[in-house]
Order: structure tokens, then sequence, then C-alpha cells
């Protein structure tokens, strides 16, 4: 009996030894770079993964209960997703920690997931440069009939829109003779097709096709050939902005009157026209007439003129009546830099019709002097409801828009100072 109850123990031993071997088999317990991590969980030899990233977006859904973090290694030649079933993991975490983790490795919908069992950060403030897109990072995988993609990295680059719809742009990607679907849950404002932009995000695969996920609106850049300005005699801040658009940097003695402040920000205009001063007007107040030295340059993201780096402000008088201009313009164009030497950041004031256009938006219709309309945008939408009381405009309603002009990715919009600038 003994002997047999002893053979029952060691028969019983042995299968434990040998079933934590097998287990042996499929972990790595030692720390290893990612891109050796996730071949090896390609061939089948682990189902769990130790190693570290640098986290490239983070977020969370607290109604669900999760938090999603996109790593990548640090010299960027891999990337995955970690999934944990806790929102407040984000909490704990921020863009740029570089971290290490340990657990179970798959592929769900297209991305390679880690659930960690646990994290430790290690580093803050990483900085991650995008690659240029390049064929070599286009590789497919297929692993259990799922496929996937290693390099679910920061990529960059340039292509021509072929489709676009509310929040996905189809890039025609010249150099690399391919399309790549480009996504914004936020949407795409300002692009139409035939555009040229230039994209930075996360390279994946959705449902076999490449993609790139934007993390924010400031990750796309529209790319113009823009038209020089008409060779006419400006003067005033007119000539300033021509000027900047010829290649001029430096200014001085710079004139205008405070139409719009906001914290160190300021727009100025003159009799000519108006113009943006990014910073250094913390001390100036709307109605002032100011000269100033500044730097002059070209905002061409968005398609604006600008001056920076302001010296030598000198309040000449106060309290000046703020004038405003008439909008008898269709300023529809995307890339001609005469509309904007000639009417950005112009305050002006102009009646017509307000009808919905977007989150952020109204599209303002008014009447040009040829008896033709026009059609612009008006931001922001908050501003516009709570002059209304509050109430969003659901179909149409007539008003009178007062704001500067500048564009936003390429779009001209009229900026609202606040409420009293629409009258209903």
């Amino acid at each position: 009996m003994k002997k047999s109850l002893v053979f029952l123990l060691i028969s019983i031993l042995g299968l434990f030894l040998l079933t934590g071997c097998l287990v042996k088999e499929n972990v790595d317990d030692e720390l290893i770079a990612l891109k050796d991590g996730l071949v090896k969980f390609k061939s089948g030899e682990i189902t769990k993964i130790k190693s570290s990233g640098v986290i490239i977006n983070l977020y969370n859904n607290t109604s669900k209960n999760y938090t999603k973090a996109y790593i990548q290694s640090e010299n960027s030649d891999a990337g995955v997703l970690l999934y944990w079933q806790d929102s407040s993991i984000k909490d704990k975490l921020t863009v740029g920690d570089l971290i290490e983790f340990e657990g179970a490795i798959k592929v769900y919908n297209g991305e390679i997931e880690i659930k960690p069992d646990n994290y430790e950060v290690k580093e803050h403030n990483k900085d991650v440069t995008p690659k240029a897109l390049t064929s070599s990072l286009l590789e497919k995988w297929t692993i259990n009939g799922d496929e996937t993609t290693p390099n679910m990295i920061l990529v960059t680059t340039e292509g021509t829109v072929l489709e676009i719809d509310s929040k996905t742009a189809t890039l025609t990607v010249e150099d690399l003779q391919t399309n790549i679907i480009a996504y914004l849950y936020s949407g795409f404002s300002g692009v139409s097709q035939g555009d040229k932009i230039k994209v930075t995000g996360i390279l994946k695969l959705y449902k076999g096709e490449w993609e790139i996920a934007l993390i924010s609106n400031d990750d796309y850049e529209m790319l113009y050939d823009y038209v020089a300005p008409a060779e006419v005699n400006y003067s005033g801040i007119a000539e300033i902005k021509s000027e900047i658009v010829n290649g001029t940097t430096e200014f001085t003695d710079i004139e205008g009157i405070v139409v719009y402040k906001s914290g160190s920000v300021a727009v100025i205009n003159d009799a000519t026209t108006g113009i943006y001063i990014k910073e250094g007007m913390d001390n100036v107040s709307i109605g002032d007439q100011i000269t100033f030295d500044a730097t002059g340059y070209l905002d061409t993201n968005n398609g604006n003129i600008r001056l920076k780096e302001p010296t030598n402000i000198f309040k000449v008088s106060f309290n000046n009546e703020i004038k405003t201009f008439e909008l008898n313009a269709d300023l529809s164009s995307k890339t001609d830099w005469t509309d904007f030497v000639i009417w950005g950041y112009k305050l002006v004031k102009v009646k017509g019709s307000l009808s919905p256009n977007d989150n952020y938006t109204y599209n303002l219709e008014y009447n040009l002097t040829d008896n033709t309309t026009a059609n612009i945008l008006v931001y922001s939408k908050n501003t516009v409801d709570a002059a209304n009381g509050g109430t969003a405009i659901t179909s149409s309603k007539d008003a009178t828009i007062t704001g500067y002009l500048a564009k936003y990715k390429g779009t001209w919009q009229i900026y609202l100072r606040d409420e009293n600038d629409v009258e209903f």
C-alpha cells in the first residue's frame, strides 16, 4: 500500500513537472526586445511576453471600464496595443512613459494585443519621432488565420486625397504607389478630393487594409502650391504681409489698433488689413494703437501670414474706436496669397443666414454686390449657441456676424471674439 502511494505521488509530481516545462516553453520570463518577442509569438514559441515600450497614444472608456495604450519600441522597430480591463490605469500613465510589462499576447481585430498582468514605469517624457512611411514597414503577418502587422508605430507620409468622408481620407501615396486610409475620429476639416496632405499617426491593418490612425487634429497638414500675391503697390500691414510671402522676415515700426486680445496673442488692424501676433502681447488691450518690431512667418499648414517675437512695443494711444470692414468677397480659394494679403485677420461685419455645419462651426451664407451669394464658416459653434440663448440652430437663422478672418486647414473662417459678435 505504501509503495503504491509513493508511486502515485511520484507520478503526480512527474506530471506536474512535465506540465510546468511545457508551459515554460510558452512564456518568456526574461525581458526581451519587443520585435524579438513578436517574432517568437508569430512562430508559436510564446503566448506570454515580458518586454518594454514607449506609450504613443493612451485613452480609456469609463463606461466599459478599459484602458488602451499603443506603445512602440525605443528604436521604433515594433509596436503593439496594451489592454487593461480597468479604466483607472489611464490616470497612472501618460504619453511618453517608457514601461516594462508582462502579459498574454494575441491578435484581436488585426492588432497585436497584450493584456499586462503587471507593469512598471521606468522613465517619463521619452520623445518618439515618427518614421517616414516606407514599403518595408508595410509588413503583413498571418497568425492563426488573422492578418496583422508588427509595425504599429508612429509614421508620417504625404499623399493626394482620392476619397474623403466624415472620418476617413483615402490617400494615394505616390512614392509607394499604393493607397492608404487616414483615419481621424473627429473628422477632416477643410480637406477635399484632390488636396495634398501630410498625415502622422499609428500604422495599422484594419480589415486587411493599411490605415494610419491620426491621434489629433494637429496630425494632418495641408500641402498647397500657393499662388504668389499680385504685384501691386500695397501699403501698411498689407505691404508687410506681401513681403513676408516674398521672403522678408524682419520688420520695424509695425503699427495698428488691437481688435482682438487673448492672453499673449493679439490681432491688429490698420486701414488696409490685419495681422496676427502669436506672442508677447500680454500688456496691450483692445483699442490700443501700438507700434512694435517683429518677425514675419508663414503658417503654411493653415494658410495664414503671421508675426512673432515682437519687441519695442509702444502704446501710441488708448481706447481707439474699433472699426470693421465689410465682407464683400467670395473667399473660397485655398491657395491664393493675394486673398490673404488683403483679407487675412481683417475684423469684418457681415449679415447673412446661419445654418448647421459640424460640431465646431456654422455655415454663413451672405450676399455679394453682384447679387450672387458666398459661404464662409463661423467659429465657434458654442459662441453662436450662447448668443442664441444656449440653443443650437437646427435649420437656418438670419444673423449679423462680427469677427476676424483667418484660415484653418486652408478653409476661411470668421473667428468670433465673444457672443456679443452675434446679433439676431
